[in-house]
């Protein structure tokens, strides 16, 4: 089993990972399964090379690269995601994943937080 893998099993449990110096810190809801635990320290190694990657600058902030031509990927990109998280809801029901959506309201700062949980097809 690859790190991917593993980073996919533990975000379907609910569990964000981040870096916290070259250590794998994680906040989950509940307990995580010993096994999955298990399997994040075997590919621990693998798992802070991802994370370290993520967090990195994507190549279309370098320095190098024409300043207009930057901002105009940067907003594209941004177009993008908005698009995509504007149509989450029309995906098919079997390409959904465990997770949870944070919603915070700008009037009163107050979050809710809905979880989805992946269910065996019946």
């Amino acid at each position: 089993m690859s790190a991917a893998a593993v980073l996919r099993d533990a975000a379907e449990c609910g569990i964000v990972l981040s870096l916290n110096g070259a250590n794998v810190a994680f906040k989950a809801a509940v307990r995580p399964p010993p096994e999955l635990l298990a399997r994040l320290r075997e590919h621990k190694a693998e798992i802070v090379a991802l994370l370290a990657a993520e967090a990195a600058p994507p190549p279309s902030a370098t320095a190098g690269d024409d300043a207009s031509a930057s901002v105009d990927r940067l907003i594209a990109d941004m177009a993008a995601e908005n698009e995509r998280r504007r149509d989450w809801h029309k995906q098919p029901l079997s390409d959904w994943r465990a997770g949870y959506i944070k919603i915070r309201s700008a009037l009163t700062g107050e979050t809710t937080i809905i979880r989805f949980h992946k269910r065996g097809r019946a």
